[in-house]
């Protein structure tokens, strides 16, 4: 119900104007009397109303200077000036207040029903659209997300190349600049945080990030969470090189200690990425940098380790032919990383075990994103010769492949059906890929890749594309509203249904509907 205050210093032309109303107007609700100035900008910030009936010539202050001072402070509230002077300058004066409406005293009652009545309309009609408008951008923001969780599982797990993720890159607006990553581990010395507590600290530091600079945030998987910032000019992260991010991440981690108690926030740095393609590297190193398993690097430092090129190719095509258990493959990238890694630490053999050490740190993080617990750690304290150490890596690693196959080949599928029975049980609402990873206990990272592996298709294309065949049976049938059938498969608004079935389908829900009729 709309609600309007009635501004004048007759109290007889209060009680006109509101014995009118409520007679002749039932749906517009009289909060409030005032009778000057003062006191209606008193009154309009206590009852905040939608509709202002104001007289020019009052006592103190005048009915333009109380226009001045609500406008300035509640911009929304539309005013209807009310005068028994036929002047301009009254008129121009309130005219710059958005003011539309000039009555003239004595006024006729269906006059100023009718100037009320046309008022009230327009003011439903903005709530209306500004609702839309809400709307549109919450399912927006709910899309995105899922995007951006999809974009960083992709990255994570090396799948840049393929061309929904480039798609993904476009709608997100990724920049062709230079980008890092950046790992957050989450530890406390107190009980464990609940599911709540989880999302709060989560929720937290993506606004950090974001705030800063283009950043997108993954998902977060136990305590970790990964992030990809993109600084540049404009950003509020002074950061010329990735070495400058240090203040940054520190602050970062003793606000959060502050903001949380107990917390304790560890964050890992990888080197700056020239292209999307190199941000796996990125990642290797935040990973590695916040697990603080290389500190037994000798000679060869994190900067050396990252400018060469052949190094890091040899490590991400080993890594990547580990998660997908291609063995003949991985035999192959075994023998040329270690062909390059001898290259690179000219055999010396502490160089060596701390790039075997780099190695496994990163291998048992592939067992950890695929739900598996790593084999103890590998020492290799005691073995002084390069053959006898590339031997025991060799059997090691051949060993975690093992794992990750019969795990993929006896428990994919079964996960990835009960994903779906969850996705179909579920898709009437907003529903999200770390959710559904949740329910079938996997990380949401590599829940993605094997949902793709599996079902030929990704998570976002899944869930869109079950929502819009259900669409289409119940726009069969006549008696469905397309505002009802919206909200029965997970889109509040009908306009953003609208638009995704056409872009699905090629249609409109109508169109669709028409073509239906004519069969």
């Amino acid at each position: 119900m709309l609600k309007l205050l009635i501004v004048d210093d007759e109290r007889i032309e209060r009680s006109a104007l509101r014995m009118i109303i409520e007679r002749f107007l039932p749906e517009i609700r009289v909060v409030g009397e005032a009778e000057n100035g003062r006191v209606a900008v008193e009154l309009a910030e206590q009852l905040r109303p939608d509709v202002i009936t104001m007289d020019i010539k009052m006592p103190g202050i005048d009915g333009t200077e109380a226009v001045s001072l609500i406008h300035n402070r509640f911009p929304a509230i539309r005013f209807i000036m009310m005068s028994a002077f036929d002047t301009f300058e009254y008129a121009r004066k309130v005219m710059r207040y958005g003011v539309r409406e000039y009555l003239l005293k004595p006024y006729r009652k269906d006059q100023i029903v009718e100037v009320i009545r046309t008022m009230s309309h327009e003011i439903a009609r903005e709530k209306e659209d500004k609702q839309r408008t809400n709307e549109l951008e919450s399912k927006f923001k709910e899309t995105l997300s899922l995007v951006e969780s999809e974009w960083v599982s992709a990255i994570l797990m090396d799948r840049i190349q393929e061309v929904q993720v480039r798609d993904w890159s476009h709608t997100l607006g990724v920049p062709e600049s230079s980008g890092f990553a950046i790992v957050f581990v989450m530890s406390t010395k107190e009980k464990a945080w609940s599911v709540q507590e989880r999302r709060e600290i989560y929720s937290w530091l993506r606004h950090q990030c974001k705030i800063s600079c283009f950043s997108l945030v993954g998902p977060m998987t136990g305590a970790r969470i990964p992030v990809f910032m993109f600084p540049d000019a404009k950003s509020r992260l002074p950061i010329q090189h990735i070495h400058n991010t240090k203040d940054f991440v520190s602050n970062l981690a003793k606000f959060a200690s502050r903001r949380f108690r107990s917390l304790q926030l560890s964050v890992g740095i990888g080197g700056l990425a020239a292209s999307t393609d190199q941000l796996i590297g990125s990642y290797h190193e935040a990973l590695l940098s916040a697990s603080a398993l290389n500190e037994g690097e000798s000679s060869q430092t994190q900067e050396e380790w990252l400018s060469n090129s052949g190094m890091r190719e040899a490590e991400r095509r080993l890594l990547r032919s580990l998660g997908s258990g291609q063995f003949r493959e991985m035999e192959e990238d075994f023998e040329f990383w270690v062909a390059e890694l001898r290259l690179f630490c000219s055999d010396e053999i502490q160089d060596i075990k701390s790039g075997l050490h780099r190695l496994f740190t990163l291998a048992d993080e592939t067992l950890r994103e695929s739900g598996l617990e790593p084999l103890p750690q590998l020492s290799f304290g005691e073995v002084e010769q390069v053959e006898l150490l590339v031997e025991q890596a060799h059997s090691r690693l051949f060993l975690q492949a093992r794992m990750l196959k019969h795990w993929y080949d006896n428990n994919s599928a079964s996960a990835i059906r009960r994903a779906q029975t969850f996705i179909s049980d579920h898709y009437r609402r907003e529903l999200s890929l770390e959710e559904t990873a949740e329910h079938v206990g996997l990380n949401p990272n590599y829940f993605s890749k094997i949902f793709s592996d599996r079902c030929g298709i990704t998570f976002i294309d899944y869930l869109t594309g079950l929502r819009i065949n259900k669409a289409k049976e119940l726009l069969a049938d006549p008696a469905q509203v397309l505002k009802e059938i919206s909200i029965r498969i997970g889109y509040r608004d009908p306009n953003y249904f609208s638009r995704v079935f056409k872009k699905t389908t090629g249609m409109s829900p109508t169109e669709f509907r028409q073509s239906i009729g004519r069969l």
